[in-house]
């Protein structure tokens, strides 16, 4: 069937009727249908001929709906009739989908020099993703610089709760699997809606202060459609004179990219350029013109955002859209007031002398750790920690002494930091160490142990020869007797958090851990542990 070129009648037709099957279902505006077509009609050069294109024309007055997905189990042999291909159909309003992404025979060239709308990432990046921090960094880059360009990424095989979050994380925004629903090929079975995954999307706290902060800072720029008449386009253009470029959007007010003021003046200047604008048969859409810019969902955090365009070639901006439609643009002078004000807001909790974050940060990592609790076996772990016998050592060494040995301290949670734990400084020798969905209750409890240890032992070269020997600072009270005092230690209280417990952030946590503290100093060990079920 392929060699006899039937391939190319029968995918033509079958892609009728799917449309035909897609529009069956109630309330079906502004929703894509993705449809795979085989690969192989890309290497007949007859498909690109004339005399297929009755069929084909009868396809394109659906071209806003339809999204053409192709699969890479088969090798586009051609590269050239793929890209001619592409500009095709980009001219007649269509998408184009590269399937299983990371596998096969893409690649980075291949989104260089012809990049598709959307980009579906090969399954196997997803798989653990909440576990597996290469995958995480293959995926973040992945998005990033697909971002950067224009293209929107489809994360395949999103299956639980857990993958679906670490995706928002990561800024990806449209996602297939099973959470969704399951494979089916039964049409009543599939929804336009889905409420449950819509009740993920409003329940996910995290970041909500970016997201307002995103929503100050945007302005709406008028855009244009792919189906409007380039003269009114032009207008557009002109009477909005303080902006050089217009956002332009599909049907579904999904954002393709933006039209410069620059790319039209050959026509505005020249004698007969606007009665070209005007020719349809010259020029086929707003698309003719179209330049690629960076886009980014509201809900990404600002980090993310301020990433994207950083690594974006287009100066003017970023686009900024909700559940894929354009909200909003944030220009190079909102971003910058973006990174000026979060900027601020990290310098103004952090301590002076360690810069580690303070209070308003921690009640933010508790807030977000409890507020993102999932199903399964996740478990998240605080540890609060205080110096022992820090007065004392402060009053015969000196205040500089007593910051030296802060520092210190500080320096052994950095460096725990850097390994993904979270890591404060609440004021005077009161720290905080916390983290989630990253190993069991064992393995912090150890690495609580091996920061005590470490601190014990730097801090002694603090002391004096005599009073490391001793293992006792002997110092006079306000009456005059003389008290011996430990070297400088350090007390952990740890609260091991289970799914199924209702803390939240309340008086109730800061008394548990005061009882603990209690415990610890008395212990050993300095440490005590409580488990919430």
């Amino acid at each position: 069937m392929h060699k006899d070129k039937a391939l190319l009648f029968f995918e033509l037709n079958l892609r009728k009727i799917c449309i035909d099957t897609f529009l069956e279902k109630k309330d079906s505006k502004g929703i894509k249908l993705f449809y795979k077509f085989d690969s192989r009609i890309l290497n007949h050069k007859i498909y690109l001929k004339e005399e297929y294109e009755e069929l084909k024309s009868s396809l394109d007055a659906f071209s806003d709906i339809l999204c053409l997905q192709i699969k890479q189990k088969i090798d586009i042999l051609d590269m050239n009739d793929y890209s001619k291909l592409s500009k095709q159909y980009l001219e007649k309003g269509y998408k184009i989908a590269i399937d299983n992404y990371g596998y096969g025979c893409f690649n980075y060239r291949m989104l260089y020099e012809n990049s598709p709308d959307f980009l579906k990432i090969d399954r196997f990046f997803t798989q653990n993703l909440g576990k597996d921090k290469v995958k995480k960094i293959f995926l973040s880059s992945m998005a990033n610089s697909a971002k950067v360009i224009g293209i929107d990424i489809i994360a395949k095989g999103v299956d639980d709760k857990e993958t679906y979050y670490v995706c928002k994380e990561l800024g990806i925004n449209l996602i297939q699997g099973k959470i969704v629903e399951e494979p089916t090929s039964i049409k009543k079975d599939i929804n336009i809606k889905y409420e449950h995954i819509e009740e993920l999307h409003v329940n996910d706290k995290r970041k909500e202060g970016d997201k307002f902060s995103i929503e100050e800072q945007m302005e709406y720029i008028e855009p244009v459609f792919t189906n409007e008449e380039m003269i009114y386009v032009l207008e557009k253009l002109k009477n909005n004179k303080e902006k050089s470029f217009l956002p332009i959007l599909d049907s579904s007010e999904m954002p393709l990219g933006i039209v410069k003021d620059e790319d039209l003046k050959d026509y505005v200047y020249s004698s007969y350029g606007t009665a070209l604008l005007n020719n349809k048969s010259y020029i086929k859409s707003v698309t003719h013109f179209l330049s690629k810019a960076a886009i980014a969902d509201i809900n990404v955090p600002i980090e993310k955002i301020l990433e994207i365009y950083t690594q974006s070639d287009e100066g003017s901006g970023i686009i900024i859209t909700k559940d894929t439609k354009y909200i909003g643009f944030l220009t190079s002078k909102s971003l910058l007031e973006l990174l000026n004000n979060k900027n601020l807001s990290i310098a103004r909790d952090q301590n002076p002398l360690t810069k580690l974050p303070g209070n308003n940060t921690i009640n933010q990592f508790i807030a977000k750790c409890l507020d993102e609790r999932e199903e399964g076996d996740e478990e998240i772990h605080f540890a609060y920690l205080d110096f022992d016998n820090f007065k004392p050592f402060n009053d015969k060494y000196g205040f500089r002494n007593g910051d030296r040995a802060i520092l210190i301290f500080a320096d052994i949670l950095r460096s725990l930091e850097q390994k993904g734990y979270f890591a404060a400084h609440i004021g005077g020798d009161d720290f905080f160490i916390g983290n989630r969905n990253r190993d069991n209750f064992i393995e912090f409890y150890n690495m609580v142990k091996m920061a005590i240890d470490k601190f014990k032992n730097d801090a002694e070269s603090l002391y004096s020869q005599e009073d490391r020997n001793r293992g006792v600072v002997s110092m006079k009270s306000r009456e005059g007797e003389v008290k011996e005092y430990k070297l400088l230690t350090v007390s952990a209280a740890i609260l091991d958090v289970t799914k199924s417990s209702e803390i939240s952030i309340t008086t109730h946590m800061d008394d548990i851990f005061s009882l603990l503290k209690k415990s610890a100093k008395n212990s050993s060990s300095k440490i005590a542990y409580a488990t919430l079920l």
